[in-house]
């Protein structure tokens, strides 16, 4: 019944028959209802955007050229509309998510009235409105409006049909490296150009953001556009190619230019939209590609969470789409930084989220139902193919909610400490699973063992490290304060990992103690934070260390950190797999480290590449750590094996084998 009011009022709240009747052009705006919002436009427009949302709705707006905007984008994203009309693409942007930043170029007021409807009727807080037209040079100059078609409007009097019955008012100017510098803009991901033929003159004015920035760039070209009011002159020779997203061919510049002007044996005046993209985005238009969806409670300072950070970074992103989905946005996501910008991002519970009080009382009341209906408004944009990557346990009581997915589920740690009734309901969840992957070879042996009647979902696949990267980050020290520069002179041993209980950093603390009383003169740094931070001060105060042990907090980095240690030490009394230690072992550290069950063993090959200590014995770990700094020869020993180890768990080898494990889903 709506729907039909909604066409009723389009039709004759506003004489829209007149004007056809007599040439009338009624003032006002109207909407339309799509995607859950309202889409204002002017009833003025008898052949432009305006006029296809009225008869057509929204999705069928340039269908194509939305496909691939949405791709390109994601929740922290900055959006260019140069000639934003009423604003489609500007609120389809916004709608990626809070964080996106749009901005919407449009010189005309009845179209900008439109924009700041959608903003105020949709609550879209994200979209900022310039009323100045983007040019090659600042000042003013005539703006040219055609009075059928409010799509055709342009400073280029020559693309006006009817140039002699056109509006004509005078507009500010200024150019698009001037209007980011203004805005001390520090990325574009994309910008839309349509400005009637005038698109030369805007990307003229655009050079130094084009070159700073290489972002996409989605160009209206015309088959009237040559010589030098070509705009696949400022592609050439900058590593560009270019997508056309009806035929979805991929060109190179020349290629692209010649398949326009071939638009003219068909057509006296043609367009074409066409995509200009950097060579190292060529992933957001090849052929559709299976999505990869990741699964985190948060990003926080942890092994599991740094080992997310190297399946996004490392996955080839030309097999996969990837995103990642947070359940919650807290203030010590240290690690949200660390994700490559090609990786959609989705939060579950977004931070200072403004709530209705129905929804609160939801949240507050029915947490279990707040989180599935959330979950599934997250996945309505997800292909049924997707394979839904639960890395820490954010599905595991809602799986059977979301049939038709492929969901996979990690395991990594212990969970022989499981009650026989804890491990009932674990293995019934489990069940919603199609496949469950262990990360050490050991956690597969024992699950198949717990729950045998999982055994043939179960299989191992060890964590995947980019060792050229991490010692590239090792030689990063952009993020160093003064202090820290000073400190990572001096001479220490370090221990890296969340303050957790299972970390077992009292026995750490405790050990260096006994160290000090037999005459150790290295310092211990711990890189870490989590919710035993008071108790681990409490403890190095006790043993009166304060001098002796730094406490650098949750770093981004802590590879840095690890390479200009003299030794790696872990005290866990419980530990999946040990991502920490592969990563010192790749920067050529001896590590000492607890026999924790189950990862240290096997990642030391039962104490060939490194010296393992039983676990809460203090003495044991200061007895090995005295007798390696007094064997230098035995030290570097340990730390040729090291590296030698890490090489095992190279990226390429494991990403290879989690390719075939998800493809036999």
């Amino acid at each position: 019944m709506n729907k039909i009011k909604n066409f009723f009022s389009l039709q004759f709240s506003k004489p829209r028959w007149l004007r056809r009747l007599f040439g009338v052009h009624p003032e006002g705006i109207a909407y339309v209802k799509s995607k859950g919002l309202k889409f204002f436009l002017y009833l003025g427009d008898l052949y432009g955007p305006s006029y296809h949302l009225m008869h057509w709705g929204v999705d069928s707006y340039e269908s194509e050229n939305q496909k691939y905007i949405s791709r390109v984008l994601s929740n922290d994203s900055v959006f260019l509309d140069v000639g934003a009309n009423v604003g489609i693409y500007s609120v389809l942007a916004a709608m990626e998510g809070p964080n996106t930043k749009v901005y919407a170029f449009e010189p005309d007021s009845k179209s900008r009235e439109c924009i700041q409807a959608n903003i105020d009727h949709n609550g879209l807080n994200n979209i900022k409105i310039v009323s100045e037209a983007l040019s090659d040079r600042e000042g003013t100059a005539v703006f040219y409006m055609d009075q059928n078609n409010h799509g055709g409007n342009s400073l280029n009097k020559d693309s006006i049909p009817n140039v002699e019955t056109a509006k004509k008012v005078s507009v500010s100017l200024t150019t698009m490296d001037l209007f980011v510098k203004k805005e001390d803009l520090k990325k574009i991901d994309l910008i839309k150009i349509d400005v009637q033929e005038h698109e030369v003159e805007v990307l003229n004015g655009a050079i130094e953001t084009l070159k700073k920035f290489r972002p996409i760039v989605l160009i209206e070209c015309s088959t009237l556009t040559e010589g030098n009011k070509d705009p696949f002159q400022f592609f050439e020779n900058a590593d560009y190619n270019v997508f056309d997203p009806k035929s979805e061919k991929i060109y190179s510049v020349e290629e692209a230019r010649k398949a326009l002007q071939d638009k003219k044996h068909t057509s006296d005046h043609a367009y074409i939209d066409f995509f200009f993209f950097p060579v190292e985005k060529k992933h957001y238009f090849i052929a559709d590609r299976p999505h990869l969806v990741f699964l985190a409670e948060h990003l926080s300072f942890g092994g599991s969470e740094r080992a997310l950070i190297e399946y996004l970074s490392c996955i080839d992103r030309e097999k996969y789409k990837l995103c990642l989905i947070l359940r919650d946005e807290l203030p010590d996501n240290y690690l949200l930084s660390s994700v490559p910008e090609y990786v959609e991002i989705k939060t579950i519970y977004p931070d200072n989220e403004k709530l209705s009080w129905f929804a609160q009382w939801r949240k507050n009341n029915f947490a279990k139902l707040d989180l599935t209906i959330r979950m599934k408004k997250a996945f309505l944009s997800l292909p049924k193919e997707s394979y839904i990557c639960d890395f820490s346990s954010v599905l595991i009581k809602l799986a059977y909610h979301f049939p038709g997915y492929k969901k996979i589920y990690w395991i990594h740690g212990p969970k022989s400490h499981m009650d026989e009734l804890e491990l009932r309901k674990f293995g019934l969840r489990l069940r919603a699973y199609d496949l469950i992957l262990a990360v050490s070879e050991h956690l597969k042996t024992e699950m198949q063992t717990l729950l045998p009647s999982l055994k043939e979902k179960v299989f191992s696949l060890y964590n995947p490290f980019d060792i050229e990267r991490i010692k590239e980050s090792a030689n990063d020290d952009s993020d160093l304060s003064a202090e820290d520069r000073r400190l990572i002179k001096g001479k220490y041993i370090l221990a890296v990992g969340r303050f957790a209980a299972e970390k077992d950093f009292i026995t750490l603390i405790q050990a260096y103690s006994i160290l000090k009383n037999n005459g150790f003169d290295r310092k211990l740094y711990i890189v870490g934070d989590g919710p035993r931070r008071q108790e681990i001060k409490d403890e190095i105060k006790k043993e009166n260390l304060e001098q002796d042990i730094v406490l650098l907090g949750a770093r981004p980095n802590p590879y840095i950190w690890m390479k200009n240690a003299e030794m790696f030490v872990h005290s866990a009394f419980l530990e999946g797999f040990g991502l920490v230690l592969v990563e010192a072992m790749a920067l050529q550290k001896a590590v000492v480290v607890t026999d924790s069950p189950v990862g240290p063993r096997e990642v030391l090959d039962n104490g060939k590449y490194g010296i393992l200590v039983p676990v809460k014995d203090p003495q044991q770990m200061a007895e090995a750590i005295l007798k390696l700094f007094g064997e230098p020869d035995a030290m570097r020993d340990y730390e040729t094996l090291s590296l030698s180890r890490a090489k095992d768990f190279q990226a390429d080898c494991i990403l290879g084998r989690f390719d075939q494990i998800i493809k036999s889903l």
